[in-house]
């Protein structure tokens, strides 16, 4: 059990011939740790329908930012510690804001999350935001706030980079969490893809293969975090190599 609050009604069977073993995971201290990735294929990619998965596995229960990025324009996650989880899209200046409430986080499991917005044609209509917790589709996400296809198509990251473990210096806790498996895809992947990747709590699924429902296409980019070693976080998918900065540590732990 990954000890989620949200509904973990996906029953999925491993799949075959697409497996690996990366026993590695980075681990954030909450301070200052992060990864640091160039900012071109997260603008690129988000300016048009996409989707973020990562297995995330948190220090503790309280407010923490998974990743993102800072400026005028920008993204990040953000759990508020009591039971909200928030994305934040801010494109062309125009800030969207999706919200899940009843979220229970565990500080000893894993979950993969993963998240969508797909832009809807090119002009006034709004773009759609979808979650995920476990392989499972969450609510419609209560939108405090929303943005437009030509919004989205403006997105840019003015200041600075692309960080896992913060989120771009735009002011959001520093996460105290262990990070495994990140990846960036140029659509909006079906829910079924989604429990594919998730394969019922088990990460060896080598996302550069097709497995199950889910097709490596659309990877953009994907970082395995499994180098156990140095201070590179390479791209499996492309060459957006990421540096750990301030100190992240490697450690052997990983969902299975």
């Amino acid at each position: 059990m990954l000890g989620l609050g949200a509904s973990l009604s996906s029953l999925y069977v491993p799949q075959s011939g697409s497996s690996y073993t990366n026993a590695y995971s980075v681990e954030f201290d909450g301070s200052n740790d992060k990864i640091v990735f160039p900012k071109a294929i997260f603008q690129s990619t988000m300016r048009d329908s996409f989707t973020l998965t990562m297995w995330i596995k948190p220090g503790g229960t309280g407010s923490q930012s998974w990743f993102g990025s800072g400026g005028t324009d920008y993204v990040f996650v953000n759990f508020d510690g009591s039971g909200n989880i928030s994305f934040r899209f801010k494109p062309n200046g125009v800030h969207a804001w999706a919200y899940w409430s009843g979220i229970t986080l565990s500080s000893t499991a894993w979950f993969h999350f993963a998240f969508s917005v797909q832009k809807v044609g090119t002009g006034s209509s709004n773009s759609v935001f979808q979650g995920f917790m476990n392989g499972s589709r969450l609510t419609t996400p209560l939108m405090l706030a929303n943005t437009t296809a030509a919004d989205q198509a403006a997105f840019e990251i003015d200041s600075g980079d692309w960080e896992v473990g913060a989120a771009g210096g735009n002011g959001q806790v520093v996460a105290d969490t262990r990070i495994h498996d990140f990846s960036l895809h140029s659509a909006v992947l079906a829910e079924n893809a989604i429990t594919s990747i998730y394969n019922s709590g088990d990460s060896s699924i080598d996302l550069t293969q097709d497995s199950g429902d889910y097709s490596s296409s659309n990877l953009a980019g994907y970082w395995k975090l499994d180098e156990g070693e140095d201070t590179t976080a390479a791209d499996s998918a492309g060459s957006t190599d990421g540096t750990l900065t301030n100190g992240p540590t490697w450690v052997t732990d990983s969902p299975s």
